[in-house]
């Protein structure tokens, strides 16, 4: 089962939370 996360906003190009949300999954080795 593949599961998907996404952010709602506008505009989303001056969010950072896309990069936050990234980093967090990767650390945590989750894909």
């Amino acid at each position: 089962m593949k599961n998907t996360l996404g952010i709602i906003g506008h505009p989303l190009s001056h969010s950072i939370s896309p990069a936050m949300h990234q980093g967090a999954l990767d650390h945590l080795g989750l894909d």
